[in-house]
């Protein structure tokens, strides 16, 4: 029997594919890194898990903070040091675009192409970043200091009537109430009974972290995205439908519900006719963010409609946010346990900016607290909250210290490994807010690099300076004691740690 036409031409073409990478790879000196198999590269090599310790093992064997590995026709580059992100990341524009991912960006897929996160640094990257950056300046998020503290009076009633609830669910409570009032105005039940809102958010960005993964291999054949649904091995197809129903459900659901409240003031309050202030009402009311007039015809085609901007840039604003928040609350209480001195020390600063009358933190005053403002770099530093922050992509080929980099090659910043230079941070497994007294010491790690820096760092700063500020008002954390009277020992886990 005859081999298929069909898989004759898929091993013609997959035997070109690895035979001009391999030349690719000859002609060219990429950075150090294991040696590849001849037909799958560096596959094996992959780490399964805690891929930021394997990487910094490989830039300590290879002696060079800058390792590269090969997988399925691709280049994986990764930055295990301040300088090499700094060099490449935050001083190089050709570093600024996002790999494919089609399973989720693709619109015939899961349709996630419009968050900011996602899309191709060009016209609409931009246009998305304007749309964010208009309310999310510094000088903008204290419209949303309201929204912040009742989020963080509210976590003080449900840990002071705590029941049988974990404090975990009371702080995830928190994490989402206080992104999604500021977000889009919308106030989850106080009672504790679930929100079908907060449900769809979650599985849509289990979803995504699970479409952007290699698990599916549409992401490095982005042709099988035309196969029909009924052939083998398009189950794929369900996953991206099923997809796109969460974000319609999750994305534009909280989009139309903010629309329709403001479309509701305006009929019965003309005067107003406004929902309650969030990120969308406010966008929504200022109009149109204007297009690139130095653009062409061709280019203007790729632009977004003003309503869709704000649809997803509110979004990615909860995806991106509810996690991240809820971590570095969770490092705040674990270190608060573990250095009382650190506790006590930014209780007294907090105390002595409290409302005379209700006796509570004033959120003016807290983000102006030095050390409070020290103990949150240090939390973003001690447990990063990815530490492998998200990956950037060469938009052409370049070259650093010697080596190639090829175009759409994959970079990798490992953030732990910078967090743990100790010509930066010494003895770096303390929790030592006052390394952050020389304002030139590197404390923003968390938000990205470069033209990618997440530009809700001031949303996120100042919500959890709040939060902070109520808990050390409020209460003192100790370490829990077991039934028998011995103490529990907390430890600092990272968040893809197996224990977890």
């Amino acid at each position: 029997m005859g081999i298929p036409a069909r898989v004759l031409v898929a091993i013609i073409i997959g035997s070109l594919g690895v035979v001009y990478h391999r030349r690719r790879r000859a002609a060219k000196r990429l950075p150090p890194g294991p040696p590849g198999h001849f037909l799958f590269g560096n596959l094996k090599d992959l780490p399964k898990q805690r891929d930021w310790i394997a990487y910094a093992e490989l830039s300590k064997k290879y002696e060079s903070d800058i390792i590269s590995l090969r997988a399925l026709g691709n280049t994986i580059v990764v930055l295990n040091s301040h300088k090499s992100i700094m060099d490449l990341l935050e001083k190089r524009a050709i570093y600024a675009d996002r790999p494919s991912a089609p399973m989720v960006d693709d619109e015939r897929l899961m349709n996630l192409g419009g968050l900011i996160t996602l899309t191709p640094y060009g016209p609409r990257w931009r246009q998305l970043r304007k749309g964010i950056q208009l309310n999310l300046q510094e000088s903008a998020i204290r419209a949303y200091w309201p929204a912040q503290n009742t989020a963080a009076r509210n976590l003080m009633i449900k840990l002071l009537d705590h029941g049988d609830r974990s404090l975990y669910k009371d702080l995830q409570h928190w994490s989402a109430s206080s992104i999604l009032s500021g977000v889009y105005g919308y106030h989850l039940p106080e009672d504790g009974t679930s929100d079908p809102l907060l449900q769809h958010m979650h599985e849509l960005v289990a979803m995504f972290v699970r479409g952007s993964s290699v698990n599916f291999l549409v992401n490095f054949l982005p042709a099988l995205k035309y196969i029909p649904d009924w052939m083998p091995g398009a189950n794929f197809k369900a996953v991206a439908r099923e997809a796109r129903e969460l974000k319609r459900l999750a994305i534009d659901g909280p989009f139309e519900w903010v629309k329709n409240e403001i479309y509701s003031a305006q009929r019965v309050f003309k005067a107003k006719g406004t929902a309650e202030p969030s990120y969308v009402s406010r966008s929504l009311a200022e109009g149109d963010f204007g297009d690139d007039e130095e653009l062409d015809a061709s280019k203007k085609e790729e632009l977004m409609s003003f309503e869709d901007i704000i649809r997803h840039n509110a979004g990615v604003m909860y995806g991106a946010g509810f996690d991240t928040t809820l971590i570095v609350m969770t490092t705040f209480l674990i270190a608060m346990q573990l250095y009382p001195e650190v506790q006590a020390r930014a209780r007294g600063e907090v105390l002595s900016t409290l409302d005379p009358v209700t006796r509570l933190p004033v959120p003016s005053a807290v983000v102006g607290l030095t050390y409070l403002s020290r103990v949150l770099k240090e939390s973003f530093r001690w447990i990063p909250v990815l530490p492998v922050s998200v990956p950037h992509a060469t938009m052409q080929d370049d070259e650093y210290n010697g080596y190639t980099i090829p175009a759409r090659s994959l970079i990798l910043p490992n953030v732990w490994a910078v967090t743990r230079d100790e010509s930066i941070y010494p003895d770096p497994e303390t929790f030592d807010p006052d390394r952050f007294l020389d304002p030139s010491v590197p404390h923003d790690h968390a938000f990205g690099y470069g033209r990618r820096r997440c530009p809700g760092m001031h949303f996120a700063n100042s919500n959890l300076m709040i939060a902070f500020a109520y808990i050390l008002t409020v209460f003192e954390i100790e370490k829990g004691v077991n039934e028998d009277g011995t103490v529990i020992e907390p430890r600092p886990l990272m968040k893809k740690d197996p224990e977890l």
